[in-house]
């Protein structure tokens, strides 16, 4: 049998940076999903958050792990709480 795409990557960079990865686009994905429900755009979440367009963008998309204070400040603005439990992988880090 095949090893899924996960299993080989964590053959490659390790187990421990898949997981940090997974946590990485779930917490991106649900920015995104807040950020669309409070029809928001990234410009206006940066300007709100104090943060470049970019850093939104990045965060968003993966490429950064935001900062505990910008992950705050971004719950702020979307009224909605940050709450933070690495060991359940099924629950939601910033619950809307």
């Amino acid at each position: 049998m095949e090893k899924d795409f996960g299993e080989r990557l964590a053959g490659v960079v390790g187990k421990k940076r898949v997981d940090e990865l997974k946590q990485n686009a779930r917490v991106s994905a649900q920015i995104i999903k807040a950020r669309h429900e409070k029809k928001i755009t990234q410009q206006q979440l940066a300007d709100a958050v104090g943060v470049a367009k970019s850093t939104i963008a990045r965060i968003e998309s993966g490429l950064t792990e935001p900062r505990e204070s910008t992950l705050y400040s971004i719950s702020r603005v979307l009224n909605t709480p940050l709450v933070i439990d690495g060991t359940n992988e099924g629950e939601d880090l910033i619950k809307s």
